[in-house]
Parts: C-alpha cells; sequence; structure tokens
C-alpha cells in the first residue's frame, strides 16, 4: 500500500519558498563539480529541500548540464525498502512547476531511480521570452 501524501496550504507554503530559493540560486557547472568533489550532497545545502508530512523529503534545483539548464526534483521517502508512488511524484512535480509527468511519458524528461528508493527528475527549463 502506498504511503499517502498530503499538500495542505502549509505544505504548498514549504514549496514555494523551496522553488523561490532555487529559481534565485542555480547551481553551475563550477559549484557541481565542487560539490561532487566534496561528496556533499545539495538536499544538505539550505534552501533546497523540503520535508513534507508522512515521511517525503523533496530536494529542487536549478542546474546547468551540458544541455542547458535543467530542472531537477529528486523525491524520497522515509520509509526502509520504499520510495514515492508514481502518483505522489507527479503530485509534487505539479507544485514545483513541471510540465510533465511521471505516469505520462509525453513531455521532455528523464526519470530514473537511485538505490531503487529515489526518485529523480530532470526537465529543460523552459526559456523565458523576451
Amino acid at each position: 500500500m502506498a504511503v499517502p501524501l498530503v499538500i495542505d496550504e502549509a505544505a504548498r507554503e514549504r514549496i514555494a519558498a523551496v522553488r523561490e530559493f532555487a529559481e534565485d540560486n542555480f547551481i553551475d557547472e563550477q559549484q557541481m563539480r565542487r560539490l561532487m568533489e566534496t561528496g556533499e550532497a545539495i538536499g544538505d545545502l539550505d534552501g533546497y529541500s523540503v520535508n513534507l508530512d508522512f515521511g517525503f523529503r523533496v530536494v529542487y534545483t536549478i542546474e546547468r548540464h551540458p544541455g542547458g539548464w535543467m530542472k531537477h526534483l529528486s523525491m524520497s521517502l522515509n520509509v526502509p525498502n520504499r520510495g514515492p508512488s508514481p502518483p505522489a511524484v507527479d503530485m509534487v512535480l505539479e507544485e514545483f512547476g513541471f510540465q510533465g509527468r511521471v505516469t505520462d511519458k509525453s513531455h521532455d524528461m528523464v526519470v530514473y531511480l537511485e538505490q531503487d528508493t529515489i526518485v529523480n527528475v530532470i526537465e529543460p527549463l523552459p526559456q523565458k521570452s523576451a
């Protein structure tokens, strides 16, 4: 049975704060390289993560990749050997402004599992029109 995810107004406010922080603090190649060299996790840096009810943790960044600027969301569940369900991930993707959903592969995004319990989603950052 899936662990329920509830996104109430308090959760939306915490999500909005993380989203705003990430949008003001992009991570470029140099910062990414430094993090990889030190072994420091982006989710451990202030501002990039949010804990949601029932043990969900979400890390959100905007990162420079070889293909351009990407939105990166990582979601896990504090339950041994379990990860978040696809519908729960989709709910969080919507709150963070992603266009794609893990349950609908029609959008340009990459979804991969880490250690079979952490869902990572990478989607191109939309180009702003002038």
